[in-house]
């Protein structure tokens, strides 16, 4: 994983919680939070192993004694640190049947095919791994016809029946299993946290995005009782004070947004609210920020992945424009929400022009009033249509190693660029925009030694347009 802290295993509290309802023991191990003061450096001081050790892996699920352990893979960069968890659990038990699932499963199961697991979950994985169980201690024929799960066929391949239907009444999915989870670990160094859905799924059409391929591309709601109720559930019982949404697209109907923080503005919660995936800057508007604000929320996150509207429109596909970001941003400043932006670079198609005009437009709305801002290389993630199209062109090796898949690191390499021109940019540019608006507001001013002191907005734009980073030199792709 990324070093930076503990990952909330909300997935794993949701596949807990179906197999409880079921009448199934269930128990959640966290590798990372159990020890995360043991840290090992891997990939080239890219990625971390944070975590337990193999002999005390084995030692707390031999405590546990399970018939089945299930393993997620949420990232595709985890893929290796799965499958080395999975040969520790066979050296002890070669019984033990062993389930993978997660959005690295649904999106590319062939990856698991030499692996040790026994059966995959593609998709939604509370009510499938229930069935799944149900049939292992019944009749293990019956798994052959169970959609959404992956068996072994004669070749020893994983193969399926046919994908599983998406939940579509969200308020029938239990909550989590809050009590399963070591919240005193997850807690350690900062106030206590959790993280929230209130909808699943997508309709946009991202390049790189891959949340389709588990969630789905129609946006399917709680209701705003089923989401209060939760918050209540760990406001008064486990003493949360900070709740992030995880939602792909929570405001993508602007109107039952306003209705979920109209109802969170008039409950005296003493929490703050974030976003860990952000929002749309082209689904909000004053007062669905202004009602964020009343709730508790500090922050806010928009993406506008580039600044060429031409990527945007013909090679990422957000159908989003860089107009609509910086009213947001403005907007989120006057009702005092700060404010991050994310950007990505080193897709096909994109030219040295167009990265050009990112570092210059993330330096825009650094000076408009953006806090942080960060800039990441594109990944070809499984299941993307980045993936394919990289894939037939040969931007990307078809052997490529899974745990490469990660924002730090680039490994597409096009014509107009190579995957190490992509990070040395990226390190620059976020070394740039570290300045303050102040620092970058004068060292503007001394690239015009001649010119008059002048703080109309219309000077402010040109020493904007001037304070440009030098060219980059760019080798050509091998």
């Amino acid at each position: 994983m990324p070093m930076g802290g503990s990952s909330y295993p909300l997935g794993l509290g949701y596949v807990a919680a179906g197999l409880r309802k079921s009448g199934i023991e269930v128990s959640i191990l966290d590798c990372y939070l159990e020890n995360p003061s043991l840290v090992t450096t891997i990939h080239n001081g890219l990625l971390y192993r944070i975590g337990l050790a193999d002999h005390d892996i084995q030692n707390k699920v031999l405590h546990f004694d399970p018939d089945i352990v299930g393993i997620n893979i949420a990232f595709s960069a985890q893929l290796k640190a799965a499958e080395a968890v999975a040969s520790l659990l066979k050296a002890i038990n070669t019984k033990l049947i062993l389930v993978a699932g997660g959005a690295h499963v649904s999106a590319a199961p062939e990856s698991l095919n030499h692996s040790n697991f026994d059966y995959l979950i593609a998709g939604e994985g509370e009510e499938a791994f229930p069935v799944l169980v149900n049939a292992l201690n019944g009749n293990p024929r019956d798994i052959e016809s169970i959609p959404g799960v992956y068996y072994r066929d004669q070749k020893g391949d994983f193969t399926s029946n046919e994908p599983r239907r998406l939940i579509m009444n969200l308020d029938d999915v239990p909550f989590p299993a809050y009590d399963l989870m070591p919240f005193e670990k997850i807690w350690m160094r900062r106030i206590p946290y959790a993280n929230i859905m209130a909808t699943r799924g997508c309709h946009n059409n991202c390049c790189f995005c891959s949340i389709h391929s588990t969630m789905g591309r129609k946006i399917r709601r709680r209701s705003v009782e089923n989401i209060l109720e939760e918050i209540d559930l760990l406001v008064h019982r486990y003493n949360v004070r900070e709740i992030f949404f995880e939602d792909d697209n929570l405001t993508a109907n602007m109107d039952k947004a306003k209705k979920l923080f109209e109802c969170l503005c008039r409950r005296p919660y003493p929490i703050e609210f974030g976003f860990r995936n952000g929002v749309r800057a082209d689904k909000i508007d004053k007062e669905l920020l202004t009602l964020m604000r009343r709730a508790g929320c500090a922050r806010v996150c928009f993406a506008p992945e580039s600044g060429s509207q031409d990527v945007i429109d013909n090679i990422i596909d957000k159908r989003m424009k860089l107009g609509d970001v910086e009213k947001a941003v403005v907007t989120a400043r006057k009702v005092g929400l700060n404010v991050s932006c994310f950007f990505v670079i080193g897709l096909p198609g994109e030219t040295k022009e167009d990265l050009q005009k990112t570092v210059r437009y993330a330096e825009r709305l650094k000076m408009i009033g953006c806090d942080t801002v960060d800039i990441n290389c594109a990944v070809p993630y499984p299941g993307t249509r980045l993936y394919r199209q990289c894939l037939e062109k040969h931007h990307i090796n078809i052997d490529f190693d899974w745990s490469r898949l990660h924002t730090a690191e680039s490994i597409i390499n096009t014509e107009e660029f190579s995957a190490h021109d992509i990070m040395a940019i990226r390190l620059e540019t976020m070394e740039s925009l570290r300045e303050t608006k102040t620092e970058k507001f004068w060292r503007c001013m001394q690239n015009f030694e001649a010119a008059p002191i002048d703080y109309s907005k219309r000077f402010v734009r040109k020493l904007i347009k001037q304070s440009r980073m030098r060219p980059w030199k760019v080798s050509s792709a091998r």
